[in-house]
């Protein structure tokens, strides 16, 4: 029970492998243990081969020599009791040293040739196992990037080619719904932002009204808030919609400078917090959609400010650029975020805190997971000891050429 135990922690290719060796020692085994009683029967079935070279049986007797010259005796007495037993003996000693040799030679055979199995057994199933070697890595890529991409797996009908058809047609059911769903929030949004333009103008005509009364005026002013966070909404509906489909156009950008402009931007906010601001830019390139790319970096910077201490936190943001990868660095001071929560903070419309609401709608940090995807990149987060959060950008190094590949679409 152990070793299966340990058989079903091992890797899948070793587990085959260890599994083609022990039928194969087993089978060699049984057959050796045939094989020694067959022998064994036909060695005690042959007469003996002392007795044989005299030509005679076990049970012969010899002729005693004669007393008298003149007469020849024709009886025959049985051999000496001591003779036959010394014969019978070395027999017997000649049969188990055949046997042993037999047995230890048989048994060296089954070991070479059972590791020459083990191997053999290794590479066939490496040959075996290598469609789902390439499923494994079409899996990864769709889950990190898109779900355009399918395994069209070419080989004989077999078990693993109906796997791969079957998780391209799940694919293509899941491209489908989440394309569809892209469309409609695409859409819905575009519709939304006429009526919403329209709203607004009409709350500021009724409220430039120099006859309006202070109740009107009031309630001009919540509406105005109200549509104003509506047409945010639906503005970052539409960049999330936008950020999730394939990058089709790509231009080169200094990220240093993308950073920059995000906190110039963010300006108001950081005065009115007394942030302190710590920066380590260099130039860096990067390639893809240069609006995007913007909005991601507005994003975390926005994220870093308005989730920070009241007043006198600290917010640090670095560039890195090293030979496969450039990107950045954001930390802040603020509340201490749960690791279990980290995961959560990038899907769309979680906010983590009640103190974190304010005018946001949890997409912020959801929009900058779908352009860092888009661009063949990755994002992550971990919590700060002092409090706060630590979130690292990184992205294909390359120029506007190199870089288009690696993105899938």
């Amino acid at each position: 029970m152990k070793v299966l135990g340990r058989l079903g922690r091992m890797p899948l290719r070793a587990r085959l492998t260890a599994l083609y060796g022990l039928a194969f020692f087993l089978g060699g085994g049984i057959l050796v243990a045939v094989m020694y009683g067959i022998v064994a029967l036909e060695l005690d079935r042959q007469p003996s081969v002392a007795f044989e070279a005299t030509g005679m049986s076990p049970g012969t007797v010899l002729q005693d020599p004669p007393q008298d010259p003149q007469r020849e005796s024709t009886e025959l007495e049985p051999l000496d009791e001591e003779v036959i037993q010394r014969i019978e003996a070395a027999e017997q000693r000649r049969r188990d040293a055949t046997l042993d040799s037999f047995l230890v030679q048989s048994l060296i055979a089954l070991g070479v040739v059972g590791l020459s199995a083990g191997v053999l057994g290794y590479v066939v199933a490496g040959r075996a196992l290598r469609p789902l070697s390439h499923i494994t890595a079409t899996a990864r890529r769709v889950a990190e990037r898109s779900l355009h991409e399918r395994i069209d797996l070419d080989g004989p009908a077999d078990e693993i080619k109906e796997l791969a058809d079957t998780f391209d047609d799940m694919l293509a059911r899941l491209d489908r719904s989440f394309s569809g769903q892209h469309h409609f929030v695409g859409n819905a949004s575009h519709e939304l932002r006429t009526p919403l333009a329209v709203t607004r103008t009409l709350l500021e005509v009724a409220l430039s009204d120099p006859e309006a009364s202070d109740d009107l005026k009031q309630v001009g002013k919540t509406l105005l808030e109200t549509n104003a966070r509506s047409e945010m909404l639906v503005g970052k509906l539409l960049t999330l919609a936008r950020s999730e489909n394939a990058v089709t156009e790509w231009h080169s950008a200094d990220l240093s400078v993308l950073i920059e402009n995000s906190i110039s931007a963010c300006t108001d906010e950081i005065r009115e917090r007394d942030l302190n601001v710590h920066q380590d830019l260099h130039s860096v390139e990067v390639v893809g959609d240069v609006d995007l790319l913007e909005q991601m970096v507005l994003n975390l910077v926005q994220n870093a400010v308005r989730h920070n201490h009241p007043l006198g936190g600290h917010l640090w943001v670095s560039t890195f650029d090293d030979r496969e990868h450039v990107g950045f660095e954001i930390r802040n001071t603020g509340q201490t975020v749960r690791e279990h929560d980290l995961a959560r903070m990038f899907e769309p419309f979680v906010r983590l805190a009640r103190e974190r609401t304010g005018s946001s709608q949890g997409l912020g940090l959801s929009i900058v997971k779908s352009v860092v995807q888009s661009h063949g990149g990755s994002v992550t987060a971990s919590p700060r000891e002092e409090g706060g959060l630590l979130i690292r950008v990184q992205l294909p190094h390359g120029d506007v050429h190199s870089a288009r590949p690696e993105v899938a679409g």
